[in-house]
Protein backbone atom coordinates (compact mmCIF):
# COMPACT_ATOMS: atom_id res chain seq x y z
CA UNK A 1 0.00 0.00 0.00
CA UNK A 2 2.76 2.16 0.79
CA UNK A 3 4.47 1.57 -2.24
CA UNK A 4 1.37 2.23 -4.33
CA UNK A 5 1.41 5.42 -2.44
CA UNK A 6 4.89 6.73 -3.06
CA UNK A 7 4.32 5.61 -6.61
CA UNK A 8 1.36 7.95 -6.88
CA UNK A 9 2.83 10.73 -5.14
CA UNK A 10 6.16 10.53 -7.54
CA UNK A 11 4.33 10.03 -10.71
CA UNK A 12 1.40 13.02 -10.89
CA UNK A 13 3.24 16.07 -9.22
CA UNK A 14 6.18 15.06 -11.58
CA UNK A 15 3.75 14.84 -14.63
CA UNK A 16 1.97 18.11 -13.18
CA UNK A 17 5.36 19.67 -13.51
CA UNK A 18 5.97 19.01 -16.84
CA UNK A 19 3.01 19.56 -18.28
CA UNK A 20 2.71 23.27 -16.73
CA UNK A 21 6.14 23.82 -17.42
CA UNK A 22 5.61 23.16 -21.01
CA UNK A 23 2.23 24.91 -21.50
CA UNK A 24 4.08 28.07 -20.03
CA UNK A 25 6.93 27.49 -22.08
CA UNK A 26 4.76 27.37 -25.13
CA UNK A 27 3.08 31.16 -24.23
CA UNK A 28 6.77 32.72 -24.34
CA UNK A 29 9.71 33.13 -27.03
CA UNK A 30 12.66 30.40 -27.15
CA UNK A 31 14.76 32.25 -25.91
CA UNK A 32 12.92 33.22 -22.85
CA UNK A 33 12.18 29.81 -22.42
CA UNK A 34 15.60 28.46 -22.93
CA UNK A 35 16.62 31.23 -20.20
CA UNK A 36 14.32 30.41 -17.29
CA UNK A 37 15.41 26.72 -18.16
CA UNK A 38 19.06 27.80 -17.15
CA UNK A 39 18.18 29.68 -14.21
CA UNK A 40 16.21 26.78 -12.72
CA UNK A 41 19.88 25.02 -11.81
CA UNK A 42 19.84 28.32 -9.80
CA UNK A 43 16.46 27.63 -8.00
CA UNK A 44 17.54 24.16 -7.75
CA UNK A 45 20.60 24.41 -5.24
CA UNK A 46 18.99 27.60 -3.54
CA UNK A 47 15.73 25.32 -2.68
CA UNK A 48 17.87 22.78 -1.39
CA UNK A 49 19.74 24.75 0.92
CA UNK A 50 16.33 26.00 2.14
CA UNK A 51 14.79 22.72 2.48
CA UNK A 52 17.37 20.33 2.79
CA UNK A 53 19.80 22.17 4.54
CA UNK A 54 22.40 21.46 2.26
CA UNK A 55 25.75 23.87 2.15
CA UNK A 56 26.33 26.44 -0.90
CA UNK A 57 29.54 26.02 -1.49
CA UNK A 58 31.85 28.19 -3.62
CA UNK A 59 31.68 26.46 -6.51
CA UNK A 60 27.91 26.59 -6.65
CA UNK A 61 27.88 30.71 -5.61
CA UNK A 62 30.40 30.57 -9.04
CA UNK A 63 28.52 28.21 -10.86
CA UNK A 64 25.47 30.51 -9.91
CA UNK A 65 27.55 33.65 -11.12
CA UNK A 66 28.28 32.18 -14.36
CA UNK A 67 24.79 31.43 -15.51
CA UNK A 68 23.52 34.43 -14.36
CA UNK A 69 25.95 36.04 -16.16
CA UNK A 70 25.11 34.05 -19.18
CA UNK A 71 21.67 34.87 -19.33
CA UNK A 72 22.08 38.45 -18.46
CA UNK A 73 24.22 38.18 -21.95
CA UNK A 74 21.75 36.06 -23.48
CA UNK A 75 19.07 38.52 -22.90
CA UNK A 76 20.95 42.01 -23.72
CA UNK A 77 22.40 40.60 -26.97
CA UNK A 78 18.41 38.97 -28.18
CA UNK A 79 17.12 42.64 -27.16
CA UNK A 80 19.79 44.47 -29.19
CA UNK A 81 19.24 42.64 -32.39
CA UNK A 82 15.69 42.98 -32.14
CA UNK A 83 15.41 46.42 -31.77
CA UNK A 84 18.01 46.54 -34.61
CA UNK A 85 15.83 44.59 -37.22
Amino acid sequence: MDGGLLLLLGIFPTALAFIFWYEAAALVSTVTAALLFSLSIIFTFIFSAIFLEEMITFNMMLGGALIIAGVGISKLSSSQSATSK
